[in-house]
């Protein structure tokens, strides 16, 4: 393999690595196009969507190159899209020969992940957290926490043997379904309704969703809608798997929604910080990003639980969006990394995971047409999600070229 090949290689296998690892559509192209640039060639066109790469320059001596890459299996890592960005960073600033690209991108592949034991109790973490969350106490919060870490391991058990993955997190949730059964069947009273909204929360795609909405921003429509409905999907089956277990075993779990207390209040600014965390860990994040993502999502959960109060919800819910944006807009430049990076734990929270697990409970029990308002009142909560994600984007963009223009004005 010549030179030139070998470096096209090394950049599909970045592309790749980003894609694979979480990295939004823009960023894998983006990426993509700066290396080629870094490296002189010409007339660079970059395709990617999200199972598939296609690259092709022309070289100084006008030859065509074009080489792609078909993209199966995505393991979450956070970590693996911030220190690739700062390859390419690298590459861009002083380019490195092939050799030695191809080296750094495998130390940045081989990175040393969480063991499985670890990995395990963040799940289980993260699911008693939201269970909290959700209005349950110390019982809730200990099922919940026992059913994600048995969540976790099967998880990993079916990642290679059932290769679709909205099954395959239908069967997972209908599993742990089955284990709340098991252990209502036991003889432990818990209220059912925290424990499954906890782990809901657990399951849900807020890496695919947020990529979604940050591919049509930047105009990547075929796969920005491509994930939304993939995203759907994955919840839709979710939800339903746990609903339909319970309901074919007669476990009765109607949701529902006490009072919220100043306490209440309070335990759940702390544990949407702690589920932000939470999340921030499973994606592999370490160090300081971790208190800024904690104190972030408080702060954005505290900001919809005031205008709530208010009689607000909605607007509540754009403001905390904005706000928790904000936070990871503002640390991404901090820490010169992605704002995916920071900005996906900092969002968990704001997910309407309750919402549609009462959605869905009110589909089954009532059906389509007597659930309008439950069906109606998701899809709002989901396009505010979006637009404050797209509001505050363009705002940092402009922000941030408004200040170079008068850096330069001024030099």
């Amino acid at each position: 393999m010549d030179r030139d090949n070998k470096l096209l290689k090394c950049v599909l296998d970045a592309g790749e690595l980003i894609l694979k690892s979480g990295g939004e559509i823009n960023r894998v192209e983006d990426t993509m196009t700066r290396m080629c640039r870094a490296y002189g060639f010409l007339q660079i066109e970059v395709f990617a969507i999200s199972s598939f790469m296609f690259l092709t320059v022309t070289t100084e001596d006008e030859r065509v190159l074009t080489q792609t890459r078909r993209v199966k299996g995505y393991d979450t890592n956070l970590q693996r899209v911030d220190r690739m960005n700062q390859l390419a960073r690298q590459v861009c600033a002083a380019p490195l020969e092939p050799e030695s690209l191809e080296e750094k991108i495998r130390e940045i592949q081989e990175l040393k992940v969480r063991s499985h034991g670890c990995m395990s109790v963040f799940y289980g973490e993260i699911a008693a957290v939201f269970a909290v969350f959700y209005g349950g106490g110390a019982t809730e919060a200990a099922v919940a926490g026992a059913v994600g870490i048995c969540l976790y391991f099967l998880l990993h058990f079916l990642e290679n043997l059932l290769e679709n993955g909205i099954l395959r997190y239908a069967f997972c949730s209908g599993a742990g379904s089955l284990v709340l059964c098991l252990i209502r069947e036991a003889g432990i009273d818990f209220m059912a309704d925290a424990v499954i909204m906890g782990n809901i929360m657990l399951l849900i795609p807020g890496l695919i969703f947020t990529n979604s909405i940050r591919d049509m921003l930047n105009g990547d429509t075929m796969t920005g809608l491509l994930r939304v409905c993939e995203s759907l999907l994955r919840t839709v089956a979710i939800a339903a798997g746990f609903i339909f277990v319970m309901t074919l075993f007669g476990f009765s779990a109607e949701p529902g929604a006490g009072a919220v207390t100043g306490q209440r209040m309070l335990l759940q600014i702390f544990t949407a910080g702690a589920g932000a965390v939470g999340f921030a860990l499973i994606f592999q994040l370490r160090g300081r990003k971790l208190l800024l993502i904690g104190l972030g999502g408080a702060l954005s959960w505290g900001i919809f639980l005031f205008m709530q109060s208010q009689g607000h919800a909605l607007s509540g819910l754009f403001s905390a969006v904005l706000a928790a944006a904000a936070v990871g807009e503002f640390a991404a430049r901090r820490f010169k990394t992605p704002v995916l990076v920071m900005e996906v734990p900092l969002l968990i929270p704001l997910i309407p995971g309750g919402d549609l697990y009462r959605m869905m409970v009110s589909v089954m029990q009532k059906g389509i047409q007597q659930s309008v308002e439950e069906i109606v009142w998701l899809v709002q909560e989901v396009f505010l999600i979006g637009a404050g994600v797209i509001l505050m984007s363009a705002i940092a963009s402009i922000f941030v070229k408004g200040v170079r223009q008068m850096k330069r004005g001024a030099g």
